[in-house]
């Protein structure tokens, strides 16, 4: 089933360009967001900057971004050479065969799935609903219900 809020998020394991592993599950008890997207998507492209900015301001709090790169549909020298250019510090994962976009059954870039700290989807959003000031606002939120 696709990823629905109050449902728990699916757990994945993707390699980094540097050929590190990372799961979901490496984040459980920190907001994640999962987010879906690649090179050649406008859409994307826009959102990423934003998406630095609440990372700056957020990820000494626990907060992480999995930017997925839906490499089956992109290359990995386009996905890493844009996002490097950009000077993006949240991860980049590649997703070469398609495997965790299937089971968050997303069909349309971006995607942004938001991951509670105890692994259930708060928000999905696909395109461009995915903005600095909803980011910002859904984890303040978060973290003063942790507090």
């Amino acid at each position: 089933a696709a990823a629905h809020p109050g449902f728990t998020a699916p757990d994945f394991t993707l390699q980094t360009p540097d050929d590190i592993s990372i799961s979901l599950s490496d984040y459980d008890g920190r907001p994640v967001l999962v987010f879906f997207w690649a090179s050649w998507c406008s859409v994307c492209k826009r959102t990423m900057p934003g998406l630095q900015s609440v990372y700056e301001d957020y990820h000494n709090q626990g907060f992480e971004i999995l930017a997925v790169n839906a490499t089956y549909q992109d290359t990995t020298a386009s996905a890493v050479s844009y996002f490097l250019s950009q000077g993006y510090t949240y991860n980049i994962l590649l997703d070469v065969n398609g495997i965790v976009l299937r089971s968050y059954q997303t069909h349309a870039l971006p995607t942004s799935v938001l991951v509670s700290p105890d692994g259930v989807v708060m928000d999905v959003i696909i395109g461009a609903g995915m903005n600095e000031g909803f980011l910002r606002s859904k984890l303040e939120q978060v973290f003063s219900d942790l507090n």
